[in-house]
């Protein structure tokens, strides 16, 4: 389910990270880096220090999935965003129709939920800082999957 065969824009994306990182950057979470090694998933680290993440599907389809480093302290309870962009729009006017049904979408949802940032709709899923490896493994999943399948449907492409 892993890294089969990375779409190019993905490939060029995730290697640009890795060189921008290389060249002197944030640091990156050892948390994040022990788990996803526990759990056998590849990465790349961002200039952010994020972690970037590339969800191979069996229909050969491939998403882009980031783990943030940095955390949040909610209520004392540490936190950390897991996120994967599903939809990129043209302009700033996102289509009303588009954010009613994915603000609906949310009601049902059980570990993430979508959210927009200017042009582009996430799924993101908030988890505690420490989770287990298998917890960030779900989430990762989740967030893919649920990316995956709105860029599917909105723009019929596999960039994302």
């Amino acid at each position: 389910m892993m890294n089969k065969g990375m779409k190019l824009p993905v490939r060029a994306l995730v290697l640009a990270m890795g060189l921008v990182f290389a060249s002197g950057a944030m640091a990156a979470d050892d948390r994040v880096a022990s788990a996803l090694n526990d759990i056998g998933m590849a990465y790349n680290i961002d200039q952010d220090g994020d972690y970037a993440i590339v969800i191979s599907f069996d229909d050969d389809r491939t998403q882009l999935v980031f783990v943030r480093s940095a955390v949040y302290d909610s209520r004392g309870v540490v936190m950390r965003d897991i996120w994967s962009p599903g939809y990129v729009h043209g302009s700033d006017d996102m289509p009303a129709d588009l954010l009613s049904r994915l603000l609906s979408e949310n009601v049902g949802t059980v570990m993430g939920n979508w959210a927009r940032e200017n042009r582009e709709i996430s799924y993101v899923v908030k988890l505690t800082a420490d989770a287990s490896a298998t917890e960030l493994r779900a989430a990762i999943l989740e967030a893919a999957e649920q990316a995956d399948e709105l860029e599917k449907e909105l723009l019929g492409s596999d960039d994302l």
